[in-house]
């Protein structure tokens, strides 16, 4: 996860201290990137330092399968749940911390790609989107679809 997503801090949460596990598979598509990711309990964290260290200019879609994700970015706490997608930018400094057994996919996409202004990214990031639902369902079933062409970019680890 650290070299994959840029200087990411994996940090293990509950019975699971000193011990993380994971498992993921990546498929880039272009300047997009889709990730097939799952683990035990556990906090990814990207610091200040690291965004300093290792910037970057990429929106990210992280769309949650099975378990709960809480994302916290830019002093607010955004939780996706099961069938939900939450957005984040890899230019902020943030924190995603999962609980019990989980498993999401993630695309990221350079943000200059989107042609957005700032304020509506800001906007997108504020709440959950459903992704079953409306336009969430069409991409959420991209990035599914994407997913499942991945291939492993490492086998499951324990830190």
């Amino acid at each position: 996860m650290c070299s994959t997503f840029g200087g990411l801090e994996v940090v293990a949460l509950g019975s699971s201290a000193g011990q993380v596990s994971g498992a993921l598979a990546a498929k880039e598509l272009g300047h997009v990137g889709v990730y097939g990711i799952s683990g035990t309990p556990q906090q990814l964290v990207r610091s200040p330092r690291a965004v300093r260290q290792s910037p970057t200019d990429l929106l990210k879609v992280c769309a949650m399968r099975r378990g709960r994700c809480i994302i916290e970015q830019s002093g607010r706490e955004l939780t996706v749940e099961p069938g939900e997608f939450g957005f984040y930018d890899t230019a902020v400094p943030d924190r995603l911390t999962f609980h019990g057994a989980w498993q999401c996919e993630v695309m990221t996409a350079p943000s200059t790609s989107l042609g957005a202004p700032r304020a509506a990214v800001d906007e997108a990031r504020s709440h959950p989107w459903s992704a079953t639902t409306g336009a969430g369902t069409v991409l959420a079933q991209f990035i599914s679809a994407c997913t499942s062409m991945t291939v492993p970019a490492s086998a499951a680890r324990n830190h």
